[in-house]
Order: C-alpha cells, then structure tokens, then sequence
C-alpha cells in the first residue's frame, strides 16, 4: 500500500475514531493514541507525538509547547516522562516554523538543522527531518502534530502533507468538543441543585445531587419511572397537570413545590423548575429540584407568634438564577453547534483539496475549487454566528468584508483588486446571510476569474443598503471588460449564475437587474426578514437551507 493511500485510511480511521458520538472519557487515553499510531505506519515515521501550546515560564518567550501525546517505534527512547519535553520554548528556536504554524501552515525542519526541540546529553542526537502539521481551534494555534522522519532523505510529499493537515483539523474539532465536553459535564455533575431529564414520564437522566435529595444510588433511580417513585399520592395529580402544560404551553416554563418521597419513606418539601426541550432528537422535560424542607421549617418557626405579612423572594430569586443558567445553557450549545457545523464544514474543505490533488483534468479541477469555495463560504457563515452575540443573527458589514477579503486572498489571480464595500450597519438571520453569502461568492469569483483578462488591477464593489419599507438592495459589480454583446443570462450555462439566478428568486423571494456599461453590475432587491428578539434567538436552532 502506498504513503498516500495509508494516508488516506489514518485520515478515515481519525474520523470515525475522534467525531464519533458520544465521546466517552478522554480522548487522550484511547482514540488519539490509536490515531498517532495509524499515522505512524502510515507515514513510516519514527515518533509522532502532539504539542500543545502552555504558558512559558518567562515572559520573553512567545510560545511555549509541551508534549502532550506521544507514538514511538519500539527502537526509540520515548520522551514522554521527561521534564526537558515540557515548556520548549519553540518560538524562539524555531522563529521561521513558528511563523509558519501561527498562521495555520505546516512547517517542516530539515535535516542539516537541529531536528530535536531538545537535547538528550546521554543519547547521541539522530538528525532526520522533523515535520510539523498546525492543530487550530477558533483560528488561533492551539499546538501541532509533529512527524519524525526515520531517514535523512525521506521527506513527505506536499499532497501528504496536506492530507495530514486534514487530521489535524479532525484532531483540533475532536480537542475542542472535549473542552465543550469538560464545560458543561464539570458544573452539572457537581452541582449542588438537582438536576434531571424525562421522557415519558421516565428519568432519563439525573446528576448525583438528584439521587441523594431523594436518598437513592444513581443507578437506581434510571429510567424509573419519577411521579409514581418520587412523589407523594396527594401531589400527584398536581404534577402530572403540570407535566401536560408542557405539551399545551411548551415555551412557559414550569415552578412550583410538591411533597416528594425518599427511598426510606420520609417527606420532603420539594422546590421544582423545568422545561420543555429535545433529547436525542425525542421530546424531553429538563428540570431542577431543591430540597427546601429545612427552609419552609425554619421560615415557619420565625413568623409564630407574630401579626403582620412576609413575602418570602428566595424562591423567586431561585427560579431566576435557575432560569438564567438554563438560558446560558442553551447558548453555550447553540455556540457549540455552530462551531461544529463550521469545523465538519472545514473537514470538508480539505477532503475536497486532497482529492483535487489527485486530478489533471482542468475542467474537474476547477469544478472542485469551486465547489471548496461554496463550502468555505458556508462555514465563513456559521463561524460568523459563533462569534455573534444573538447566536441566531450576524453584524452583515463585518461578516461581508470578512467573505470578500477571504475570496479576493484565496483566490489564484495575478490581478491586484480593490475591494470598495459599502454596507450598512444591520444584522442578518441565518435564512437570507446563507445564500447572500453563496450569491456573493458566486459573483466575486466569476469576476475574479473573467472580468479582468489582460490586466493587472481591477475594482469590484459591493453594497447591501436597506431601502424604503422592509426592501434590502445588494449590489455586486466590477470596472471588468464586462458581459458580451448579446449575451442572454437566461441561456448561459455556467452553474454559479445559475445558482446566483435560483438563490435570488427562489430563497431570497427577489429579482435581479443585471447591467454591462464599463463593467458588470448585478443589482438584487429583496425583502428582509425580520431578526427575532434575543431570548427567542437564543434558544431557537438554526432553519434548513437549500441551493
């Protein structure tokens, strides 16, 4: 089997091991040792291990790396263990490499210069060729996977490379789900509040806080059923009127006590909060509990023998924490989602740049440029909700200059572009920012690829102004060579017009008006969907899109 076909396999084995879910434990411990040992032999390095950025023990240096993870032949010593392999600083060592890997391209370091990060005074250093694959996470250089080649001359091919940049990117998705993982799994198995999901009218799920309110193990309390276990007789018809609210009102959240029984018999007074929501994709109830026996008693105690009126705001002040926790809850997971989308989307990216790399036929390859351009167009998007602060709508000057600069970078051109982009400061929900974006993809790279023949500089401009009533008015032209004489845009067969043509009239509800006079100008109209308010974009998930 060849280098680029075990390749090929690691980067499927990395998928299916480092996306899969759920993840269980730490992916330290079982997939990515597996991973780097697949790479190993896929690459037939000597040693693969994984650095990760740590803060240097002196403030002059940069960037610091430790080893994190380490595959060795059995042949060589490891490092792991050893207190040289911790706080390198790389930064200032390697300055060229670091470069290189802060702005998310591999760097590789040849035999003549010193290949370790470190010395090893009782071992004699082995020169051999070091390569190494940046891992990020939200664009910044969490650390990186390095390669040690066995033989001076053996030197990866740059489709290999790039291939290994894929499962850096899968590594990078995978690291940054655990730290999600981490997020909410520290705080709600130690919470001091009850926590638990139903479904049909089961337990699906309870932290431990839950079963010791009510005096149970875990495991006991596990899909059994909660009115009929933990409820007292008379306080049953109560909560089960309130569990039917959730079907009639599901958005109105739900608070009140009942008297709720131990495993030992005793009664409890029991403070209860929930929710409707998804598990599983299947309907769901999230709730809190707070054993308030103690509280209701002593409050009792204090106001006998007096005349006069309390109003007791605790479990007021309570439910609002608790529904404040439960909105921050739900825009954590939205970020994440988003996040994920973006990051699935980026793998996608580079599967398509590695199997481009496999093809001669221009016209194949240019079709997969473009199709890699769609994607990042797409993920550009989703990023741009990460980093909202709404989560459902995106700041459109921002997001805007951010796509065209992106397209006018990546692109292979030797024209110099001036970008003029003038749009005003609004926002964008996710069913028009889709396919504006796609749209100007479309017409930024078509310009890109035929306004400018036989030049060495260009302009193209692009506006999005709100007009009169509910109206927006996108504008993307160029100073090109503009459209033949005669041309029919109805008749044309290139795919991106098409799309541009059928994201306008189909998704966008709008029309275009397509000018050539000392240039090419495409000017659409359409109407704008309103944002949502922020609580509803907050817990609301994104609607589905097609081209």
């Amino acid at each position: 089997m060849s280098h680029r076909e075990a390749i090929l396999e690691a980067i499927q084995f990395s998928a299916s091991c480092l996306l899969k879910d759920p993840l269980h434990g730490s992916i330290w411990t079982n997939e990515v040792p597996e991973v780097m040992e697949r790479l190993g032999h896929a690459t037939d390095a000597f040693r693969v291990c994984v650095f990760q950025n740590q803060p240097c023990p002196h403030h002059d240096e940069k960037f610091c790396i430790s080893l994190k993870s380490e595959w060795t032949r059995p042949s060589l010593e490891p490092w792991t263990g050893t207190t040289t392999a911790q706080s390198i600083p790389f930064s200032r060592l390697f300055p060229e490499a670091f470069q290189d890997l802060s702005k998310g391209r591999p760097a590789s370091l040849s035999a003549a210069g010193p290949p370790l990060f470190f010395e090893r005074p009782t071992r004699k250093i082995r020169q051999s060729p070091v390569v190494n694959i940046p891992i990020m996470i939200d664009y910044l250089l969490w650390g990186f996977l390095s390669f040690e080649e066995g033989q001076k001359d053996q030197v990866l091919t740059k489709i290999e490379i790039d291939a290994l940049k894929t499962v850096a990117d899968i590594l990078g998705a995978a690291i940054h789900r655990q730290m999600m993982v981490e997020i909410y799994q520290i705080p709600v198995e130690n919470s001091t509040i009850g926590i638990f999901l139903l479904q049909d009218r089961r337990i699906t799920f309870l932290n431990p806080w839950f079963a010791k309110i009510f005096g149970y193990l875990r495991n006991d309390l596990a899909n059994r059923p909660f009115l009929d276990l933990l409820v007292a007789q008379e306080d049953r018809a109560l909560v089960e009127q309130h569990l039917q609210q959730k079907t009639e009102e599901p958005d109105e959240p739900g608070y009140y006590t009942f008297h709720g029984i131990k495993k030992d018999g005793t009664r409890i007074i029991v403070e209860l909060s929930w929710m409707r929501g998804t598990f599983l994709e299947q309907p769901a109830i999230v709730g809190t509990v707070v054993d308030i026996t103690k509280r209701t008693q002593n409050q009792a105690a204090l106001i006998t023998g007096y005349v006069g009126t309390v109003v007791d705001i605790d479990n007021r002040k309570e439910y609002e924490k608790t529904l404040k926790a439960s909105l921050d809850e739900k825009s954590i997971l939205i970020m994440e989602i988003h996040h994920r989308v973006k990051n699935n989307l980026q793998i996608i990216s580079g599967l398509i740049r590695l199997q481009a790399r496999q093809i001669t036929n221009k016209q194949a390859l240019e079709a997969l440029h473009e199709c890699e351009t769609r994607v990042i167009t797409m993920a550009l998007v989703h990023e741009s909700l990460y980093q909202s602060n709404n989560l459902a709508n995106i700041n459109a000057r921002l997001h805007i200059s951010n796509l065209a600069n992106t397209l006018v970078m990546s692109d292979d051109h030797e024209v110099h572009i001036d970008l003029d982009l003038d749009v005003d400061d609004m926002t964008l929900d996710m069913n028009m920012a889709i396919p504006a974006s796609l749209i100007i993809n479309e017409l930024v790279i078509n310009a890109l690829k035929h306004a400018f023949v036989g030049r060495t500089q260009g302009r193209i401009r692009i506006s999005l102004h709100r007009e009169s009533g509910t109206m927006l008015s996108l504008i993307v032209s160029d100073d090109g060579v503009g459209l033949p004489p005669g041309m029919n845009i109805a008749q044309i067969k290139s795919l991106g017009l098409k799309l541009v043509m059928r994201l306008v009239r189909n998704q966008l509800k709008g029309d275009v008006t397509i000018l050539s006079d000392k240039g090419t100008s495409f000017q659409m109209r359409f109407p704008e969907v309103p944002a949502a308010p922020a609580s509803v974009q907050r817990s609301a998930g994104s609607g589905e899109h097609d081209a």
